[in-house]
C-alpha cells in the first residue's frame, strides 16, 4: 500500500504530510509515540503491529545526534546549575573569609588556569551541539510543511561566520540555530571574562577560634633572690625617657599578661592577636609613719642620719637615711639638705617575716653651727641626738599587693599590648607581700652599680645623700626633690615605679610553660586569593543565559524522525536516488555556481516524504512554475574565505606577531620592573586579563576557521585525487568528531593536512587557558633619592684623646641601655644598631609630595660610622704555665686548721708574648724584657672553682704577682703578637691537694673599625632595621680613651656576680650552668659571648662620646633613598610566556603544513554545505541507480556496507556520459576523465617534499 503522497497530485498550495519509515521507533518513546500512532492510523495498522515489524526486522533504534540527546542536555543543565552554585558558594566564602586561601605568586597557575579550563571543556560539548543543530536544521524544516528552497535545500548555516548565522537565523526565526550559536558565543565571552575571576591581593584577615598556646602565671617555684637588675633598668630607662623604646614584650607600665601564640604557624605578616588570658597587676598600699628616733653622725667633712622608723604598729631597726658632704669644716649656710632611703623592714613586734613592709623615708636636715675646732676632730665621729639639729621627714610604710584578672588582651606582632578589655577576677597567686617586697628590693639593689656615680665607687656603702631607690625616682620624675616631703607625691611615684617593675618581674619570673590550649582571634596581612565580584556576576549572568539556552534547546532541538544518521553526502545520495523529480532538476548542475542553483530552484518548495511499503524516504519537489535554464557562463571555482590569500597571510603573520610581541613585552617587563602600574581601580584589571584573552581567542577562531574549511573539503580532495572509498569520503564527517578522534582518524587515512589542523584545534583551547596567567601584579620597590640634614657627626677616632673621651664619660641612659641590650630586653637606642655607631639625621617626610613617593615604607642611607669589634679567642689550656703557693701574710687570716686563708696562683701563657714588660706598671719584680708576663689570681680554699677578669694593659692587680715571669724562647720568637687588652681566667682546683689546677681562659683585643655604613630604615618610625659595612678599616686612638682603662667592665654591669664568678662571667653564662661554658670544648662560645658584651658597651659608650653637633662648616647633608614597597606593577610571567610561545609555534607550524599540503584550487564550484550543492554533485552519477530502495533508512554503518558504497571507489571530476555531448561534473564510481588538477603556488613545495 502506497502512501497518499505517492497517489495524490499536489498543487503548490497543498501541504504535505510527513511519514516516517515503517520500521522506525524512537529511543525516546515520549518523543515519537504520537508520530508513530498517527502513522499507524493513516495506514490502518496499529502501534503494536509497528513494533512487531520493528522486532521482526531487528532494526536499530532511532538515531539522535549525541549532543542533542535529552540526557546529555539534562547533564549539561545540571553542570551549569552546579557551576552557578559553586560560583555563588565560592563568592560567599571569599567574602566571609576575606579570600579563599593563602597562596603565593609561584602557584597562581592553579587558580588562573582553572576557570578557563572548565569553560574550554564546556565549549567542546556546545560546539558539537551547535554543529549538529546547524546541519540538521534544513532537514527539520523539510520534515514539516513544504518550505521554499531558501529554507531547505539552499539553507546553509555551516559555512557562514557566527555573526551572519545569528542574523540570518533570527530573521528566518530558526530558533534552534539562533539559540545554539548564541550559546557558543556566550561561552567564548564567559571564557574570556573568566580569566579575571581570581586575583591575588594583600588582605587583612581576621581568623576566629584560632587555637592558642598560653604560658600561665605560676608562683610555685618563685625565688625572689633570682630577680636581677633588668626590671628596674628597663622601667627606669623607659619612664625617664632617656631611652626611647617600648616596654618589653607582654608588659606595659601597669601590667604583665600571659603570653599566647597560635598553635600552628599562620603565614603572612602578623598584625595583632587576641585571647582571654590572665593579667597581672601589682600595687602598693601605703600609710604614713613617723621617725621614732634620729641621730646625726657628724665628722669633719660629712654627716649622715640614722633613725628608727615606726607606723605605730611596726618599729624598724636603725636605718641609714643618707649622708651629705660639706666643704672642709665650714659652717652650713642654713639651707636645707635632703636625704632619702628605702628599706625593707620586718615588724619587730609580730616577729613574722611575712608582715614586713617597704619603708620609704625622705628627710631634710640642717646641721648645727660649727663648734670650736676641737669639736670635730678629723677621723672622729660625733653623735648629735634628735633635737640638736633641725629635721623633718616623710615616712611611708607600704605593703605590696597583687591582683589577677582574666581579660581579652590584644597584642601586636612585636608582642606589645594594644588593648585590654574589662575582665573578671581570675585565679589568684599565693604570692606574699614579703616576697614581692624582697624581689623588688633585690632588683633595686642589683641596679646600684648602674645608678652610682663613678666618684662613689671607692666610698663606703651608704655614703650618699640618696640610695638607689631615690636615684631611680629622680630619674623617672625629675624635679625638686624636696617635693617628696609631700607624702601623696612620694606615694604616687613609688606606686608607679613599683607597679611597672613588678610587671617586668612577673613577665620574667612568674611564667611557666603549659600544655593548655585556648582559642583566640588572629589578624594577619596575607597574600590571599580573592574572587572578583563583578567578574563573578558577569559569569553568573552568562551561565544563567546559557542554562536558559540549554533549556530551550531541550524543547526545540531539531530532531528529524526520517534520518537514521547525520546527513552525510552518502545519505544524501541515497535519498536522492528515491527523489526522481529532484534528481531530474539537478541534472547537469554539478559545475554550476550557487547563484545558478538559486535561480533554478529558489521558487520551488520542498518536503520530505516516506513510503512504508517501499522502506523509502524521498524529498518531494513542488514546483510553482517551470524554470528556464540560465545561459552558460564560465566556470568560477569556489574557495572558502579561510583559504583565501589574505586570510592565509593573516594566519601566518598573526601568530608570529603575537610571539614577537610576547618576547618584547616580557623583556620590557624585566628591564623596567613591570609593564605598568596596577591601580586599585578594579576595572583596569580587565585590561590585562580580558584583552590578551581576546587576542588569543581571535587567533584560536581563525585557526578553527581554517580547520573547519579543510575538514569540510578534505573528503572532496580525496575524491578529486581519485579512487576514494565511500567510508573515507561520502560517509566520513570530521566535524562530527572530537579533536582527538580527528587526529586519530586522519592518521589512519593518511590525511596529514587534516592531522595538522586537528592538532592545531586540539591545542588552541589551551591558548585561552594559559593566557589567563600571562600577567600578574606584584609589589615592586620604587626608589626616590633625596637629601636630609645631619643632626650630628662622629668625631674622628684617630684624633680623640683623654680630654674628650674619658673613662668618666658614661651617662645613666648609656649604662642602662648597654645592660638591657645584652639581655635583649630593648631595641637599640637611636644612633646605634647591633654594634654599629652612625650619625643622626632629621626626620624624613616620606608622605609629602616633595619626595615624589607617597607611600614609602623604608629607606636606606650610606654614611660614615664606626664598628667596635672586640676580638676574643679561647686560650689553649695546654700552653698555660703556673705556680700555686700559699701566703697568709697578705691579711693574717688563717683557717682553723692553721692553713692560710688564701692561695695565690701565678700563671703565664704565650698569648702574653706581645706584652711589654718594660712598661712602668711592670717592674723587674714581676717580669723583665726577656720574660713572659706573669699574672696572679687569689684562690679561696672554701671553693673549688675560680674566675677573674683582668685588664692586662692598664689595671693589673700587681699585688697578686709574687713570682717573676717565665722565659719562653718559642713564645718570644713570636713577639709580634699584640698584648691582649682583656684576660678572663677561670678553672677549678682541689684545695685539699693544692697542687693541681685546671686552667682555661679567654683573651680579648680592642678593635675599632671605620667604615661606610649601609643603613636600612623602616618608615614612618624611621627605625633602623639593618646595617652592613663597606670598605672598613681599623683605626687607632689614645689607649686611655677606652672606657675600661681605669675601671673593669664589672663596675658597669648590672649583674654583680657571685663570690666565685664576676659579673662578666655570669652575664656571659646568661643563667647557664658555669660548667657548660667553662669546659674546653665550649670555650669558643664563651669567647663569643664575652666579645658581644664588650662590643655592646663600647658601641653605647662611643655613641655618647664621639657624637658632635658642632659643624666646622655648614650642616652636612645625608643622601637618602626612599623605598615604596606598596607600588604594584604588572609583570609578565616567564612560564606563561614560554607556554604560549610554544603553543603558538606549534600551531603556526601546523598551519604551514596544512596550507602546503592542502590544495583547494579547482576543487568545487560552490560551497558544499547545502543539500542542493551536495545533490548537484550526485545528479548525473550512474551509481545513483545502484542504490537499493530503503537504503536511506539504514544507519550510517549499514548504509556504507550496501552496494555500491562498499564495493566501489569514487572520484570527483569531469565525466563523459554516453549519449551526452557535454561533460558533467560531479561524483561517481570509477575514475573521472579529468580531475581539474593544475599547478598551484604550492606545487613546487609539494614536489620538493615528494607529496
Amino acid at each position: 500500500m502506497a502512501s497518499h503522497s505517492a497517489t495524490t497530485s499536489l498543487s503548490p498550495a497543498d501541504e504535505i504530510t510527513i511519514d516516517s519509515c515503517h520500521n522506525l521507533v524512537s529511543s525516546d518513546a515520549s518523543e515519537f509515540n504520537d508520530h508513530a500512532s498517527s502513522v499507524a492510523k493513516g495506514h490502518e495498522i496499529s502501534v503494536h503491529q509497528l513494533a512487531e515489524d520493528e522486532d521482526s526486522n531487528h532494526r536499530p533504534v532511532h538515531h539522535v545526534p549525541w549532543a542533542l540527546r535529552r540526557k546529555h542536555l539534562l547533564c549539561l543543565m545540571v553542570m551549569l546549575v552546579s557551576m552557578i552554585i559553586a560560583l555563588e558558594v565560592t563568592q560567599y566564602f571569599s567574602i566571609r573569609n576575606q579570600g579563599l586561601a593563602t597562596t603565593t605568586q609561584q602557584i597562581h597557575y592553579l587558580w588562573t588556569y582553572g576557570p578557563t579550563a572548565v569553560f574550554s571543556v564546556l565549549a567542546v560539548f556546545w560546539g558539537a551541539l551547535e554543529y549538529q543543530t546547524k546541519i540538521t536544521m534544513p532537514w527539520k524544516l523539510m520534515a514539516g510543511s513544504p518550505r521554499t528552497a531558501k529554507d531547505t535545500l539552499l539553507l546553509d548555516y555551516i559555512s557562514p561566520n557566527p555573526i551572519v548565522v545569528l542574523w540570518k537565523s533570527m530573521r528566518a526565526k530558526h530558533w534552534p540555530v539562533l539559540v545554539s550559536v548564541f550559546g557558543s558565543q556566550l561561552i567564548i565571552l564567559v571564557t574570556i571574562i573568566s580569566t579575571g575571576l581570581f586575583v591575588l591581593e594583600s588582605t587583612i584577615v581576621q581568623q576566629k577560634e584560632v587555637p592558642m598556646t598560653v604560658r600561665r602565671f605560676d608562683d610555685t617555684n618563685f625565688d625572689a633572690s633570682l630577680v636581677d637588675a633588668l626590671p628596674v633598668l628597663a622601667v627606669s630607662s623607659i619612664m625617664s625617657g632617656n631611652i626611647s623604646v617600648a616596654y618589653p614584650s607582654h608588659t606595659n607600665e601597669f601590667i604583665a599578661i600571659e603570653p599566647f601564640a597560635p598553635v600552628r604557624n599562620i603565614s603572612g605578616s602578623e598584625l595583632s592577636k587576641a585571647a582571654n588570658v590572665n593579667v597581672f597587676l601589682a600595687g602598693l598600699d601605703c600609710h604614713l609613719g613617723h621617725v621614732a628616733n634620729v641621730t646625726m653622725l657628724a665628722e669633719d667633712d660629712n654627716w649622715q642620719l640614722v633613725a628608727n622608723l615606726s607606723d605605730s604598729i611596726c618599729t624598724t631597726n636603725v636605718v641609714n637615711l643618707g649622708a651629705r658632704y660639706d666643704s672642709g669644716n665650714a659652717t652650713i649656710d642654713g639651707t636645707w639638705k635632703t636625704v632619702g632611703a628605702a628599706s625593707l623592714q620586718s615588724c619587730q613586734e609580730s616577729g613574722s617575716v611575712g608582715s614586713g613592709s617597704l619603708v620609704l623615708t625622705f628627710a631634710q636636715a640642717i646641721k648645727p653651727k660649727k663648734k670650736p675646732p676641737a669639736f670635730y676632730e678629723k677621723g672622729k665621729t660625733e653623735q648629735l641626738p634628735m633635737g640638736s639639729f633641725e629635721f623633718n621627714a616623710t615616712v611611708l610604710f607600704c605593703t605590696p599587693t597583687n591582683n589577677m584578672e582574666q581579660a581579652l588582651v590584644t597584642t601586636n606582632s612585636s608582642e606589645a599590648i594594644l588593648d585590654v578589655a574589662d575582665g573578671h577576677t581570675g585565679s589568684m597567686l599565693n604570692l606574699s607581700s614579703w616576697d614581692m617586697a624582697l624581689a623588688f628590693n633585690n632588683s633595686v639593689s642589683s641596679a646600684t652599680r648602674s645608678f652610682t656615680n663613678r666618684d662613689d665607687l671607692d666610698l663606703a656603702a651608704g655614703m650618699a645623700p640618696y640610695d638607689t631607690y631615690f636615684k631611680i625616682l629622680q630619674a623617672i620624675s625629675p624635679g625638686d626633690t624636696a617635693d617628696y616631703l609631700n607624702p601623696n607625691l612620694l606615694e604616687a611615684d613609688s606606686r608607679r615605679l613599683f607597679t611597672a617593675v613588678w610587671a617586668q618581674i612577673a613577665n620574667q619570673h612568674l611564667l611557666s610553660n603549659t600544655t593548655q590550649v585556648d582559642v583566640g582571634t588572629y589578624r594577619v596581612n596575607q597574600l590571599r586569593l580573592l574572587l572578583r565580584p563583578v567578574t563573578s556576576y558577569i559569569m553568573e549572568a552568562g551561565m544563567v543565559a546559557l542554562l536558559i539556552c540549554a533549556l530551550v534547546m531541550l524543547f526545540i532541538r531539531p530532531i528529524v524522525p526520517d534520518l537514521e544518521g547525520l546527513p552525510s553526502p552518502g545519505r544524501i545520495a541515497a535519498i536522492l536516488a528515491r527523489s526522481k523529480d529532484l534528481l531530474s532538476t539537478f541534472k547537469h548542475t554539478g559545475v554550476q555556481s550557487k547563484q545558478h542553483m538559486e535561480h533554478l530552484i529558489l521558487q520551488h518548495r520542498y518536503t520530505m516524504d516516506s513510503q512504508l511499503d517501499g522502506n523509502t524516504v524521498t524529498i518531494k519537489e513542488l514546483r510553482s512554475f517551470p524554470t528556464s535554464a540560465l545561459p552558460s557562463r564560465s566556470i568560477k571555482w569556489w574557495r572558502p574565505m579561510a583559504l583565501s590569500v589574505w586570510m592565509q597571510v593573516l594566519l601566518l603573520l598573526l601568530p608570529l606577531a603575537v610571539v614577537s610581541s610576547l618576547e618584547i613585552t616580557y623583556h620590557i617587563s624585566v628591564k623596567h620592573q613591570g609593564l605598568s602600574d596596577v591601580t586599585d581601580r578594579g576595572y583596569l584589571h580587565y585590561t590585562w586579563t580580558v584583552i590578551p584573552a581576546l587576542i588569543l581567542t581571535i587567533i584560536k577562531t581563525l585557526g578553527q576557521s581554517l580547520a573547519f574549511s579543510i575538514e569540510i573539503l578534505d573528503p572532496y580532495l580525496v575524491l578529486k585525487a581519485g579512487s576514494g572509498t565511500a567510508k573515507q569520503t561520502l560517509f566520513h564527517d570530521y566535524l562530527y568528531q572530537t579533536s582527538l578522534s580527528r587526529c586519530l582518524s586522519s592518521v589512519r587515512f593518511g590525511r596529514w593536512a587534516v592531522l595538522s589542523v586537528s592538532i592545531s584545534t586540539l591545542l588552541s583551547p589551551f591558548l585561552t587557558i594559559v593566557v589567563s596567567g600571562l600577567f600578574e601584579g606584584q609589589p615592586v620597590a620604587q626608589y626616590q633619592r633625596l637629601k636630609t640634614d645631619a643632626v650630628d657627626h662622629l668625631t674622628n677616632f684617630d684624633n680623640i684623646s683623654y680630654q674628650n673621651c674619658e673613662e668618666y664619660g658614661w651617662e645613666q641612659a648609656t649604662l642602662n641601655a648597654a645592660n638591657l641590650l645584652i639581655q635583649q630586653a630593648i631595641p637599640f637606642p637611636e644612633g646605634t644598631f647591633d654594634d654599629y655607631i652612625y650619625p643622626l639625621m632629621t626626620a624624613v617626610p616620606q608622605n609629602t609630595s616633595t619626595t615624589g613617593v607617597f607611600n614609602a615604607s623604608s629607606m636606606f642611607a650610606i654614611t660614615p660610622g664606626y664598628h667596635p669589634h672586640t676580638v676574643c679567642e679561647a686560650l689553649d689550656p695546654s700552653e698555660f704555665q703556673y705556680t700555686l703557693r700559699n701566703d697568709g701574710s697578705n691579711d693574717g687570716t688563717y683557717l682553723p686548721n692553721g692553713e692560710p686563708y688564701y692561695y695565690f696562683l701565678n700563671f703565664t701563657h704565650p698569648a702574653f708574648t706581645g706584652c711589654d714588660c718594660s712598661s712602668p706598671q711592670y717592674t723587674s719584680t714581676y717580669c723583665t724584657t726577656s720574660d713572659l708576663l706573669s699574672l696572679g689570681v687569689k684562690l679561696d680554699p672554701n671553693t673549688t672553682v675560680f674566675q677573674e677578669t683582668m685588664d692586662v694593659a692598664y689595671a693589673i692587680p700587681l699585688g697578686w704577682m709574687k713570682s717573676k715571669g717565665w722565659p719562653n724562647s718559642s713564645a718570644l720568637a713570636h713577639s709580634n703578637r699584640q698584648c691582649p687588652n682583656i684576660t678572663m681566667i677561670y678553672g677549678d682546683w682541689d684545695p685539699q691537694s693544692n697542687t693541681s689546677v685546671n686552667l682555661g681562659g679567654v683573651v680579648c683585643y680592642y678593635n675599632m673599625e671605620e667604615a661606610h655604613l649601609n643603613i636600612s630604615y623602616a618608615l614612618p618610625q624611621q627605625t633602623v632595621t639593618a646595617i652592613s659595612s663597606m670598605n672598613s678599616s681599623l683605626v687607632q686612638a689614645d689607649p686611655s680613651c677606652w672606657p675600661f682603662s681605669l675601671y673593669s667592665i664589672n663596675d658597669y654591669l648590672a649583674n654583680n656576680g657571685t663570690s666565685s664568678f664576676d659579673g662578666l662571667f655570669m652575664t656571659a653564662l646568661n643563667r647557664s650552668d658555669e660548667k657548660t661554658l667553662s669546659t674546653p670544648g665550649n670555650a669558643d662560645a664563651l669567647a663569643g659571648r664575652v666579645s658581644k658584651i664588650y662590643d655592646t658597651f663600647l658601641a653605647q659608650y662611643f655613641s655618647l662620646n664621639l657624637r658632635n653637633t658642632n659643624f666646622t662648616t655648614e650642616v652636612s647633608h645625608v643622601p637618602l633613598t626612599l623605598v615604596d614597597n606598596s607600588r604594584q606593577r604588572l609583570f609578565q610571567s616567564r612560564v606563561s610566556t614560554s607556554i604560549l610561545e610554544g603553543l603558538l609555534g606549534i600551531i603556526w607550524v601546523c598551519t604551514v603544513i596544512a596550507l602546503v599540503l592542502f590544495d583547494s584550487k579547482e576543487l568545487l564550484p560552490k560551497d558544499p554545505c547545502s543539500i542542493a550543492a551536495q545533490a548537484s554533485l550526485f545528479a548525473d552519477s550512474d551509481f545513483i541507480d545502484m542504490i537499493p530502495p530503503g537504503a536511506e533508512c539504514l544507519s550510517d554503518k549499514e548504509l556504507a556496507e550496501t552496494t555500491p558504497f562498499k564495493d566501489h571507489l569514487f572520484s570527483l571530476g569531469w565525466w563523459e556520459k554516453e549519449g551526452e555531448a557535454e561533460k558533467t561534473f560531479g561524483i561517481d564510481i570509477g575514475q573521472a576523465v579529468s580531475m581539474g588538477q593544475g599547478d598551484t603556488r604550492w606545487t613546487w613545495i609539494k614536489r620538493l617534499l615528494g607529496v
